[in-house]
Protein backbone atom coordinates (compact mmCIF):
# COMPACT_ATOMS: atom_id res chain seq x y z
CA UNK A 1 0.00 0.00 0.00
CA UNK A 2 1.85 3.55 -0.80
CA UNK A 3 2.33 5.90 1.56
CA UNK A 4 -0.11 8.40 -0.28
CA UNK A 5 -2.88 6.14 -0.03
CA UNK A 6 -2.19 5.54 3.79
CA UNK A 7 -2.30 8.96 4.87
CA UNK A 8 -5.45 9.16 3.00
CA UNK A 9 -6.62 6.27 4.90
CA UNK A 10 -6.17 7.86 8.49
CA UNK A 11 -7.08 11.39 7.34
CA UNK A 12 -10.46 9.75 6.18
CA UNK A 13 -10.22 7.50 9.35
CA UNK A 14 -10.23 10.71 11.78
CA UNK A 15 -13.22 12.64 9.88
CA UNK A 16 -15.51 9.57 10.02
CA UNK A 17 -14.19 9.25 13.97
CA UNK A 18 -14.62 13.00 14.00
CA UNK A 19 -18.37 13.11 12.80
CA UNK A 20 -19.39 10.22 15.03
CA UNK A 21 -18.26 11.90 17.90
CA UNK A 22 -19.82 15.29 17.03
CA UNK A 23 -23.23 13.39 15.82
CA UNK A 24 -23.13 11.73 19.56
CA UNK A 25 -23.43 14.83 21.07
CA UNK A 26 -26.77 16.69 20.81
CA UNK A 27 -27.31 20.70 20.65
CA UNK A 28 -26.82 22.73 23.52
CA UNK A 29 -28.58 25.88 24.11
CA UNK A 30 -27.01 28.73 26.20
CA UNK A 31 -29.52 31.65 27.60
CA UNK A 32 -27.75 34.27 29.42
CA UNK A 33 -27.77 38.28 30.58
CA UNK A 34 -24.55 40.56 30.62
CA UNK A 35 -25.48 43.24 33.72
CA UNK A 36 -23.59 45.31 35.40
CA UNK A 37 -23.02 45.15 39.58
CA UNK A 38 -23.20 48.90 40.61
CA UNK A 39 -24.11 48.28 44.47
CA UNK A 40 -27.25 46.51 45.50
CA UNK A 41 -28.60 47.92 41.70
CA UNK A 42 -27.66 45.87 38.63
CA UNK A 43 -28.11 47.46 35.39
CA UNK A 44 -28.37 45.23 32.05
CA UNK A 45 -25.29 45.89 29.45
CA UNK A 46 -26.92 46.64 25.87
CA UNK A 47 -24.38 45.79 22.64
CA UNK A 48 -22.02 44.08 24.43
CA UNK A 49 -20.39 41.08 22.88
CA UNK A 50 -20.64 37.93 24.26
CA UNK A 51 -18.14 35.38 22.66
CA UNK A 52 -18.55 31.50 23.61
CA UNK A 53 -15.63 29.54 24.05
CA UNK A 54 -14.71 25.97 24.32
CA UNK A 55 -10.93 24.76 26.32
CA UNK A 56 -10.11 20.69 24.97
CA UNK A 57 -7.59 18.47 25.69
CA UNK A 58 -7.61 18.90 21.49
CA UNK A 59 -7.64 22.28 20.71
CA UNK A 60 -9.16 25.52 22.44
CA UNK A 61 -10.63 28.81 21.46
CA UNK A 62 -13.92 30.84 20.33
CA UNK A 63 -16.60 28.95 19.08
CA UNK A 64 -19.06 32.00 17.85
CA UNK A 65 -19.90 35.44 19.08
CA UNK A 66 -22.94 37.44 19.93
CA UNK A 67 -24.21 41.12 20.90
CA UNK A 68 -26.24 41.23 23.79
CA UNK A 69 -29.68 43.33 23.26
CA UNK A 70 -31.15 46.15 24.90
CA UNK A 71 -32.19 44.37 28.14
CA UNK A 72 -28.54 42.55 27.95
CA UNK A 73 -29.96 38.85 26.67
CA UNK A 74 -27.74 36.86 24.79
CA UNK A 75 -28.35 33.52 23.20
CA UNK A 76 -26.42 30.61 21.58
CA UNK A 77 -27.42 27.38 20.16
CA UNK A 78 -24.22 25.12 19.25
CA UNK A 79 -23.11 21.44 18.77
CA UNK A 80 -20.31 20.34 21.30
CA UNK A 81 -17.52 18.95 19.39
CA UNK A 82 -14.36 17.20 19.54
CA UNK A 83 -13.20 15.70 23.37
CA UNK A 84 -16.03 14.63 25.11
CA UNK A 85 -14.51 16.40 28.08
CA UNK A 86 -14.02 19.92 26.64
CA UNK A 87 -15.25 22.58 29.12
CA UNK A 88 -17.60 25.95 27.37
CA UNK A 89 -18.58 29.07 28.65
CA UNK A 90 -19.42 32.36 27.30
CA UNK A 91 -17.21 35.63 28.32
CA UNK A 92 -17.64 39.62 28.32
CA UNK A 93 -15.35 42.51 28.19
CA UNK A 94 -16.11 44.85 30.28
CA UNK A 95 -13.43 48.00 31.04
CA UNK A 96 -10.99 45.81 29.56
CA UNK A 97 -11.58 43.03 32.21
CA UNK A 98 -13.02 39.49 30.83
CA UNK A 99 -15.56 38.13 32.74
CA UNK A 100 -17.26 34.81 32.14
CA UNK A 101 -19.94 32.17 33.41
CA UNK A 102 -18.93 29.16 34.81
CA UNK A 103 -18.73 25.78 33.10
CA UNK A 104 -22.01 25.40 30.80
CA UNK A 105 -24.29 22.38 31.52
CA UNK A 106 -24.13 19.54 29.93
CA UNK A 107 -27.77 20.57 28.40
CA UNK A 108 -29.40 23.95 28.43
CA UNK A 109 -28.08 26.97 30.31
CA UNK A 110 -29.92 29.38 31.49
CA UNK A 111 -30.61 32.05 34.11
CA UNK A 112 -27.92 32.42 37.15
CA UNK A 113 -25.72 29.51 35.32
CA UNK A 114 -25.40 31.66 31.82
CA UNK A 115 -25.12 34.98 33.76
CA UNK A 116 -22.05 36.94 33.22
CA UNK A 117 -21.76 40.09 35.45
CA UNK A 118 -19.40 42.81 35.01
CA UNK A 119 -18.37 45.68 37.53
CA UNK A 120 -16.62 49.27 36.83
CA UNK A 121 -13.24 49.17 37.59
CA UNK A 122 -10.97 51.11 39.87
CA UNK A 123 -7.34 51.94 40.55
CA UNK A 124 -7.76 53.03 44.06
CA UNK A 125 -9.41 52.24 46.99
CA UNK A 126 -10.01 48.61 47.25
CA UNK A 127 -8.58 46.69 49.48
CA UNK A 128 -7.55 42.82 48.59
CA UNK A 129 -7.76 40.75 51.74
CA UNK A 130 -5.91 37.42 52.53
CA UNK A 131 -8.96 35.12 53.53
CA UNK A 132 -6.17 32.17 53.36
CA UNK A 133 -2.54 31.76 53.45
CA UNK A 134 -1.32 27.66 53.18
CA UNK A 135 2.37 26.18 53.47
CA UNK A 136 3.58 23.08 52.91
CA UNK A 137 6.83 21.96 53.31
CA UNK A 138 8.49 19.16 52.08
CA UNK A 139 11.20 17.23 53.79
CA UNK A 140 15.35 18.10 52.44
CA UNK A 141 15.71 16.34 48.85
CA UNK A 142 19.08 14.60 47.86
CA UNK A 143 20.38 17.99 47.97
CA UNK A 144 19.39 19.06 51.07
CA UNK A 145 17.10 22.01 49.56
CA UNK A 146 13.34 22.01 50.94
CA UNK A 147 10.35 22.61 48.67
CA UNK A 148 7.75 24.89 49.69
CA UNK A 149 4.10 25.39 48.22
CA UNK A 150 2.70 28.60 49.17
CA UNK A 151 -0.99 29.30 48.22
CA UNK A 152 -3.24 32.30 48.69
CA UNK A 153 -6.69 32.87 48.36
CA UNK A 154 -7.47 36.52 47.81
CA UNK A 155 -10.97 38.73 48.56
CA UNK A 156 -12.12 41.53 46.70
CA UNK A 157 -15.24 42.60 48.92
CA UNK A 158 -16.40 45.43 46.67
CA UNK A 159 -18.32 46.22 44.08
CA UNK A 160 -15.36 47.25 41.52
CA UNK A 161 -12.64 45.46 39.87
CA UNK A 162 -9.27 46.66 40.95
CA UNK A 163 -6.93 47.18 37.66
CA UNK A 164 -3.02 48.08 38.04
CA UNK A 165 -2.60 51.93 38.34
CA UNK A 166 0.57 54.22 37.93
CA UNK A 167 2.74 56.15 40.13
CA UNK A 168 6.52 57.86 39.52
CA UNK A 169 7.66 54.27 39.50
CA UNK A 170 5.64 53.12 36.52
CA UNK A 171 2.92 50.38 36.98
CA UNK A 172 1.28 49.80 40.36
CA UNK A 173 0.64 46.22 41.31
CA UNK A 174 -3.01 45.11 42.37
CA UNK A 175 -0.94 42.91 45.36
CA UNK A 176 2.21 42.07 46.83
CA UNK A 177 3.63 39.68 48.84
CA UNK A 178 7.28 39.72 50.33
CA UNK A 179 8.65 36.24 50.45
CA UNK A 180 10.26 34.55 53.16
CA UNK A 181 14.14 35.67 53.65
CA UNK A 182 15.96 32.88 51.80
CA UNK A 183 13.72 31.71 49.36
CA UNK A 184 14.61 30.78 45.84
CA UNK A 185 13.48 29.83 42.80
CA UNK A 186 10.22 31.09 43.14
CA UNK A 187 7.65 30.86 40.75
CA UNK A 188 4.13 30.99 40.07
CA UNK A 189 2.56 27.42 39.95
CA UNK A 190 1.69 26.27 35.75
CA UNK A 191 -1.99 24.94 35.88
CA UNK A 192 -3.10 26.02 39.48
CA UNK A 193 -5.07 29.03 41.00
CA UNK A 194 -6.31 31.53 39.00
CA UNK A 195 -3.47 33.99 38.27
CA UNK A 196 -0.55 33.41 35.49
CA UNK A 197 2.64 33.64 35.60
CA UNK A 198 2.67 36.54 32.89
CA UNK A 199 1.10 38.63 35.14
CA UNK A 200 3.25 38.68 38.14
CA UNK A 201 6.55 39.68 38.59
CA UNK A 202 8.51 37.97 41.16
CA UNK A 203 11.84 40.09 41.95
CA UNK A 204 13.55 41.94 45.12
CA UNK A 205 12.38 39.09 47.12
CA UNK A 206 8.46 39.70 46.71
CA UNK A 207 5.82 38.54 44.12
CA UNK A 208 4.27 41.58 43.14
CA UNK A 209 0.47 40.70 40.73
CA UNK A 210 -0.35 42.84 37.88
CA UNK A 211 -3.74 41.14 37.16
CA UNK A 212 -7.26 42.69 37.86
CA UNK A 213 -9.30 41.81 41.15
CA UNK A 214 -12.58 41.37 40.27
CA UNK A 215 -15.15 40.94 43.26
CA UNK A 216 -14.89 37.54 44.62
CA UNK A 217 -12.01 34.93 45.20
CA UNK A 218 -8.86 34.34 43.74
CA UNK A 219 -5.95 32.04 44.36
CA UNK A 220 -2.61 32.31 43.72
CA UNK A 221 0.19 29.88 44.29
CA UNK A 222 3.76 30.48 44.74
CA UNK A 223 6.50 27.55 44.73
CA UNK A 224 9.91 28.22 45.80
CA UNK A 225 12.97 26.34 47.95
CA UNK A 226 15.04 26.89 50.71
CA UNK A 227 18.92 25.59 50.73
CA UNK A 228 20.15 23.02 52.93
CA UNK A 229 21.51 26.30 55.31
CA UNK A 230 18.09 27.08 56.19
CA UNK A 231 17.08 25.37 59.54
CA UNK A 232 14.49 27.81 60.91
CA UNK A 233 12.51 30.83 59.46
CA UNK A 234 10.83 33.86 60.47
CA UNK A 235 8.01 35.18 58.00
CA UNK A 236 6.36 37.98 59.27
CA UNK A 237 2.67 38.46 57.74
CA UNK A 238 2.04 41.97 56.11
CA UNK A 239 -1.79 41.44 56.45
CA UNK A 240 -4.79 40.18 58.38
CA UNK A 241 -5.17 36.27 57.04
CA UNK A 242 -8.49 34.47 58.08
CA UNK A 243 -7.17 30.84 57.82
CA UNK A 244 -3.12 30.53 58.07
CA UNK A 245 -2.02 26.62 57.71
CA UNK A 246 1.19 25.14 57.31
CA UNK A 247 1.73 21.20 56.94
CA UNK A 248 5.19 19.31 57.32
CA UNK A 249 6.18 15.91 55.74
CA UNK A 250 8.85 16.27 58.30
CA UNK A 251 7.19 14.58 61.57
CA UNK A 252 9.75 17.09 63.76
CA UNK A 253 8.87 20.18 62.18
CA UNK A 254 7.25 23.19 63.89
CA UNK A 255 5.89 25.91 63.60
CA UNK A 256 4.53 28.67 66.26
CA UNK A 257 3.39 32.18 66.58
CA UNK A 258 0.66 33.92 64.76
CA UNK A 259 -1.91 32.00 67.13
CA UNK A 260 -0.84 28.50 65.14
CA UNK A 261 -1.98 25.26 66.98
CA UNK A 262 -1.03 21.68 66.24
CA UNK A 263 -4.08 19.99 64.58
CA UNK A 264 -2.52 16.57 64.32
CA UNK A 265 -1.20 14.51 61.30
CA UNK A 266 -3.45 14.57 57.99
CA UNK A 267 -2.73 12.10 55.15
CA UNK A 268 -2.28 12.99 51.74
CA UNK A 269 -1.29 10.86 49.02
CA UNK A 270 -0.40 7.93 51.57
CA UNK A 271 2.11 10.40 53.30
CA UNK A 272 1.47 11.71 56.91
CA UNK A 273 1.72 15.32 57.23
CA UNK A 274 1.52 17.61 60.57
CA UNK A 275 -0.81 20.61 60.17
CA UNK A 276 -0.83 23.62 62.16
CA UNK A 277 -3.61 25.50 62.26
CA UNK A 278 -5.07 29.50 62.95
CA UNK A 279 -7.52 31.48 62.53
CA UNK A 280 -8.36 35.37 62.17
CA UNK A 281 -4.52 36.04 62.46
CA UNK A 282 -3.86 39.87 62.82
CA UNK A 283 -1.89 42.03 60.77
CA UNK A 284 2.42 41.92 61.79
CA UNK A 285 1.86 38.92 63.42
CA UNK A 286 4.94 36.53 63.11
CA UNK A 287 5.17 32.81 62.15
CA UNK A 288 8.32 30.96 63.29
CA UNK A 289 9.35 27.85 61.29
CA UNK A 290 11.97 25.46 62.55
CA UNK A 291 13.41 22.31 61.31
CA UNK A 292 14.63 18.90 62.67
CA UNK A 293 18.54 18.43 62.74
CA UNK A 294 17.88 14.91 61.07
CA UNK A 295 17.49 15.24 57.80
CA UNK A 296 15.34 12.26 56.29
CA UNK A 297 14.93 12.69 52.78
CA UNK A 298 11.70 12.83 50.89
CA UNK A 299 11.42 10.09 48.63
CA UNK A 300 9.43 11.81 45.79
CA UNK A 301 7.24 15.34 45.77
CA UNK A 302 4.34 13.93 43.91
CA UNK A 303 2.26 14.52 47.27
CA UNK A 304 2.98 18.32 46.80
CA UNK A 305 0.96 18.58 43.67
CA UNK A 306 -1.67 16.43 44.99
CA UNK A 307 -1.92 18.53 48.27
CA UNK A 308 -1.79 22.06 46.11
CA UNK A 309 -4.94 20.26 44.36
CA UNK A 310 -7.01 19.51 47.35
CA UNK A 311 -5.60 22.89 49.50
CA UNK A 312 -7.32 25.08 46.52
CA UNK A 313 -10.39 22.88 46.41
CA UNK A 314 -10.94 22.83 49.94
CA UNK A 315 -10.77 26.43 50.30
CA UNK A 316 -12.79 27.38 46.94
CA UNK A 317 -15.64 25.24 48.50
CA UNK A 318 -15.31 26.73 52.01
CA UNK A 319 -14.79 30.35 51.65
CA UNK A 320 -17.70 30.31 48.82
CA UNK A 321 -20.21 28.83 51.37
CA UNK A 322 -18.89 31.42 53.42
CA UNK A 323 -19.01 34.66 52.04
CA UNK A 324 -22.21 33.17 49.32
CA UNK A 325 -20.72 34.68 46.75
CA UNK A 326 -19.30 33.64 43.44
CA UNK A 327 -15.53 34.82 41.86
CA UNK A 328 -15.41 36.62 38.33
CA UNK A 329 -12.45 36.09 36.18
CA UNK A 330 -9.93 38.01 34.20
CA UNK A 331 -8.19 37.32 31.32
CA UNK A 332 -5.10 36.41 33.19
CA UNK A 333 -6.64 33.42 34.75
Amino acid sequence: MSGLLVRVLCVGAVFISAASLGGAQHSRTVSGRVILQRGAQTVPVRDRMVTLHRVGSDTAGAVDSVLSDARGNYRFTFRPFGAERAVYFAAALHGGVAYFTAPLGAAASEGESAEITVFDTTSTGVNISVRGRHLAISAPSAGGSRAVLDVFELGNDSMRTLVQGRDAQGARATWRVVLPEGAQNATVMRDAGDIAGAAVVIADGAASVFAPFAPGLKQLALRYEFPPSVDSLTIPLMDKTGVLEVLFEETAARAAGAGLAAQGAVTVEGKSLQRFLAQDVPQSAVLTITFPGARAQSSNRTWLMALLGALIAAAVAALLLRSGRSSAKNPDA
